[in-house]
């Protein structure tokens, strides 16, 4: 939400969160994954 709806880059939301731009970004791709399953199981 930080980034798609707020428009923050990946650097600042680690900074805001204290964590690593790794792990936005991990977390950025597990959520793409989970929103791509969840319109295919929809059909």
């Amino acid at each position: 939400m930080l980034h798609r709806a707020e428009e923050l880059e990946y650097k600042l939301i680690a900074e805001l969160l204290g964590i690593s731009i790794r792990t936005v970004e991990w977390h950025m791709a597990q959520a793409l994954i989970r929103i791509s399953k969840s319109f295919d199981a929809d059909g």
